[in-house]
């Protein structure tokens, strides 16, 4: 089954790093909610499992600890 692009989705790429030592032991979903302004988590979770979130150049699932 194919996807069609949602025309209304604003795209914004974001880069964030952690510096060594200062990782959160918080779920990805969680953590990118908690720095992106009006995400709401829903829409976090979303993208996250259309692929549009990587960490470290990897697709992660949602429940990945930070």
């Amino acid at each position: 089954m194919e996807k069609k692009a949602d025309k209304d989705r604003q795209s914004t790429i974001y880069e964030h790093t952690v510096p060594d030592g200062q990782h959160t032991d918080i779920r990805l979903d969680k953590y990118i909610t908690s720095f992106v302004e009006n995400a709401s988590r829903t829409k976090v979770q979303e993208a996250i499992s259309d692929g549009y979130v990587s960490v470290n150049g990897n697709q992660e699932k949602n429940s990945y600890i930070m």
